[in-house]
């Protein structure tokens, strides 16, 4: 099969684990973000690390799917901004935007 320029989607979505202090097992929630180029991840990490998480919320990550309120009911996916805040939600959300940017999708043998 062959690689089409065509085959590159403008944005993909990867499951993260989530590991809430306090609560023993881990929750999945399913991340979407934009592709960037390796010129705008160049970029995004030449930024002090606040301006990053910044950056990253506004420019590459899309939404947060998956998650529910306390009623049980779906949350708009726009409360990444808001769960963003939390360094148990962001390290594996931007440590799974940066593995499948790498390739390394272990769902494809990566």
């Amino acid at each position: 099969m062959s690689f089409r320029m065509v085959d590159i989607p403008d944005t993909f979505k990867v499951d993260v684990r989530v590991r809430i202090p306090g609560v023993k097992s881990q929750k999945t929630l399913q991340a979407e973000f934009n592709m960037i180029s390796d010129e705008e991840i160049e970029e995004l990490n030449g930024l002090p690390a606040e301006q990053q998480d910044e950056k990253f919320v506004k420019d590459v990550l899309v939404g947060l799917h998956g998650v529910r309120d306390e009623s049980d009911e779906k949350v708009d996916p726009d409360v990444a901004k808001t769960l963003m805040k939390y360094p148990f939600v962001r390290k594996p959300v931007t440590t799974a935007f940066f593995k499948a940017m790498s390739g390394s999708d272990p769902r494809l043998g990566n």
